[in-house]
């Protein structure tokens, strides 16, 4: 690997022709990839600009086009990176929503789709290849007031709101958003 000029702690090197790019480092990294399938799961992938969360010590790419709920769950559920599998992304924990909302945040205003879905009057993190699904925080430091309100009995996705600090509001899977992977 080469080391790199600006921060020679973060190191990179690219293999075979596909752009599968290598990562190593404690150091934040902010890189636009391509992060392709594994050639066994048919379907999309996802294209954006991948960040590293040194809090967590996760990657999540924020797509670079729109799309449903279930769309962006699928890409993300069939997507790996550096021998991670992908997801939507599960925000739980404050200290991260923060630091997402500090590092992409100001990149793309609006709303994002997570890994949220609608169970009866709460949330669960949906997650892919039959992994148990987990509670979303229902308290108010993680929702947007007067959220969620189930607006129109159709509000089953979870998306984080980059122009309120990263609070979550509830709103149609059918709409189209940017949506955030996770590996």
């Amino acid at each position: 690997m080469k080391k790199n000029k600006v921060n020679p702690l973060f190191k990179a090197e690219v293999q075979n022709r596909r752009g599968f790019l290598v990562m190593a480092g404690a150091a934040t990294a902010a890189v636009s990839l391509a992060f392709t399938p594994s050639p066994l799961l048919a379907g999309p992938t996802i294209v954006g600009r991948s960040f590293y969360c040194p809090i967590d010590r996760r990657y999540y790419v924020l797509s670079s086009t729109p799309d449903q709920w279930s769309d962006g769950f699928a890409v993300c559920a069939n997507s790996s990176f550096a021998g991670r599998k992908g997801q939507l992304a599960v925000v739980n924990r404050l200290d991260v929503r923060d630091w997402l909302v500090a590092n992409i945040g100001r990149m793309r205003p609006g709303l994002v789709w997570l890994a949220g879905f609608r169970v009866g009057t709460s949330f669960v993190w949906q997650r892919p290849r039959g992994q148990a699904s987990l509670p979303v925080d229902m308290s108010s430091q993680y929702w947007k007031a007067g959220e969620p309100n189930n607006r129109g009995g159709r509000e089953n996705g979870l998306a984080m709101s980059f122009d309120d600090n990263g609070r979550f509001v509830d709103v149609s899977t059918q709409g189209a958003y940017f949506y955030l992977g996770q590996f």
